[in-house]
């Protein structure tokens, strides 16, 4: 059951990014952390505030344990 919640609310997260940043994005939760793997060059001051809000809201977690980093190639 908690497997299936952590699913949901990760593809969640993934669809507002998408909505509200314009990027292509995976968002792990993992034990109190969450990481949010975004497409190179969509990282700027403004989308960074709005992912973090988008995650705080629906996980919970402090600002402190979600980090963002772009995906290398």
């Amino acid at each position: 059951m908690e497997l299936a919640k952590a699913i949901a609310v990760e593809s969640d997260i993934e669809n507002l990014i998408t909505a509200k940043v314009g990027c292509e994005n995976l968002v792990i939760l993992n034990g109190g952390n969450a990481e949010i793997i975004v497409e190179n060059g969509s990282l700027d001051d403004v989308s960074v505030v709005k992912i973090k809000e988008i995650a705080v809201k629906h996980t919970g977690m402090p600002v402190d344990n979600i980090t963002i980093v772009e995906m290398e190639y």
